[in-house]
């Protein structure tokens, strides 16, 4: 579930997000520095990203792989 203060930012960091798409945060810089995967930088070195856009990620990367 999340808490108040995700709903309230909308954004996750790196280890949030990492942990609801069940990968390693390794992973996902991993997909962040080759593009494949929707982020914000907060600043100049904070990854930020949106639950949304991870699933329909996830959603179209999965459907992807079953073809």
């Amino acid at each position: 579930m999340e808490n108040a203060g995700d709903i309230q930012v909308g954004w996750w960091d790196i280890r949030k997000a990492a942990e609801h798409l069940g990968v390693s945060v390794a992973f996902l810089r991993k997909a962040v520095r080759l593009r494949k995967v929707p982020f914000a930088r907060a600043g100049t070195k904070a990854l930020r990203f949106r639950r949304g856009d991870l699933d329909r990620w996830l959603e179209a990367t999965s459907s992807r792989a079953e073809k």
